[in-house]
């Protein structure tokens, strides 16, 4: 099973630099917590792979980074270390 900042990051690749929007990622993780969430997706913020850009006070869009991109391509989905770093 992958970790919830592989997840989001897949869903990110995915998109492509369209971004995927709080309502994309609560239809594709339903039950996800909003806080947790949010922490998953700072955590690969601060790693450089995705930039989240706000668009009001609880609404945003992430954008996946050309790092993000290269760290996913380069790895098997379900090794993960390197989000964990």
């Amino acid at each position: 099973m992958l970790n919830l900042e592989a997840r989001l990051l897949q869903l990110a690749v995915k998109r492509g630099y369209q971004g995927v929007d709080k309502v994309d990622y609560f239809r594709a993780f339903q039950g996800i917590s909003y806080p947790l969430l949010l922490n998953a997706l700072q955590g690969l913020e601060r790693k450089g792979l995705i930039k989240v850009e706000w668009s009001g006070q609880d609404q945003f869009i992430v954008f996946i980074t050309n790092d993000g991109v290269n760290i996913f391509n380069s790895h098997e989905l379900g090794n993960v270390a390197v989000l964990k770093a």
